[in-house]
């Protein structure tokens, strides 16, 4: 059995997309004694962008590995915990952005789940009188995949400002709120997939914050299940 699963989970410290995105394959065979799969796969970010912990349900308890796409991790980003679960970056710069993978592997199957990390520059200049730019943006999703909030730090509040990949939103989908800070999708079909971007303005800057929508149709019932 394959399965795809996307996700997204998003920090913005300064300029920080995250996209997350899980793959695998399981062995189905010999489960037995409450034994399974890792699955529910996760990364979460505990203490900010400086620390991503993968986190997963699996019986046995999994080994995790983490590379850096594909290939071993950068000088100074380092595995911690018992198992290897958590990743550390020494700091928040450019050096260490790219697609990084979590696989989690136990005796009846394994699981990859991924991040996309990209890190930027705040420009500062003419910030006075406590007036300041777009920061710590985020997107969450409130009430599950059909609504995105971005969520940003500014002085004065800013605007909000949604696109699908450089192009006008798709029929049906909204921004709402009162600067248009919410997005509200009418289905959970594929028909919106896509990169979705949060811009974020006010007089001294402007942030945009990334967002990949992938969602799977049902399969149609084969003529045997009728």
């Amino acid at each position: 059995m394959y399965v795809r699963r996307l996700a997204s989970i998003v920090y913005f410290p300064f300029i920080l997309n995250i996209v997350l995105c899980e793959e695998g394959k399981v062995q189905v065979d010999n489960i037995s004694n409450g034994h399974y799969p890792p699955k529910n796969l996760r990364i979460a970010l505990p203490d900010g962008p400086s620390v991503y912990q993968c986190v997963a349900d699996a019986m046995p308890a999994p080994a995790f590995k983490w590379s850096r796409e594909g290939l071993d991790l950068p000088s100074g980003v380092t595995p911690e915990g018992e198992r290897g679960e958590r990743l550390r970056f020494p700091d928040l710069t450019s050096d260490f952005n790219g697609q990084y993978s979590c696989e989690v592997t136990n005796p009846y199957g394994t699981r990859s789940q991924f991040i996309y990390r990209h890190i930027g520059k705040l420009q500062v200049d003419n910030i006075s009188d406590g007036h300041y730019p777009p920061k710590n943006l985020r997107i969450t999703l409130p009430d599950g995949p059909s609504v995105y909030q971005c969520v940003a730090d500014a002085m004065p509040a800013p605007a909000f400002k949604w696109s699908r990949e450089g192009l006008d939103l798709p029929g049906g989908v909204t921004p709402e709120g009162e600067r248009g800070e919410r997005l509200r999708f009418p289905d959970l079909t594929s028909d919106f997939n896509g990169q979705y971007s949060c811009e974020v303005t006010n007089p001294y800057g402007t942030r945009s914050q990334f967002i990949h929508r992938y969602v799977v149709d049902p399969a149609a019932p084969s003529k045997d299940e009728f």
